[in-house]
């Protein structure tokens, strides 16, 4: 089960969706965005539906610097307390890595883990979860 956070204003341009086609019925897709980057192109949009994740989408509602940063990093806090233990952030911004190493200076978050990806597939490689391993392969064998 993969809980994934998209920061879609910094990825909308560099393919940060690449891999939703292996999103399924037990992972949680949550997209943030703001009015400059308000369009998800369709065929993403037909794997999200297919995939039958749960999908949520957050629009920024105030702009200002990081402002989309601090929605994702809030959201995954209360993720982390309601029990996700595997979750990714997919973003290009490097101060995301604050969110991971947050999570293991507290000891009641032991066991939750916060990875930064550049995209989807890249963040269902990196889940631990044996459940994950057959995803894991085929995502594997497409990019040999």
């Amino acid at each position: 089960m993969a809980t994934i956070l998209v920061d879609y204003e910094n990825v909308s341009s560099s393919d940060g969706l690449k891999g939703v086609e292996y999103l399924n019925e037990n992972d949680t897709l949550i997209l943030f965005y703001s009015q400059c980057c308000e369009k998800i192109r369709a065929e993403y949009i037909d794997m999200i539906e297919k995939s039958q994740c749960e999908f949520r989408t957050y629009k920024l509602a105030r702009t200002g610097k990081n402002a989309l940063d601090f929605y994702i990093a809030v959201e995954c806090g209360i993720l982390a307390v309601q029990g996700e233990r595997q979750i990714s952030i997919i973003s290009k911004d490097k101060g995301f890595g604050a969110v991971s190493d947050f999570t293991k200076i507290r000891e009641d978050l032991e066991g939750v883990v916060v990875r930064v990806a550049s995209n989807i597939e890249n963040a269902l490689v990196s889940l631990n979860a044996l459940e994950d391993e057959v995803r894991k392969n085929q995502i594997r064998e497409k990019t040999r």
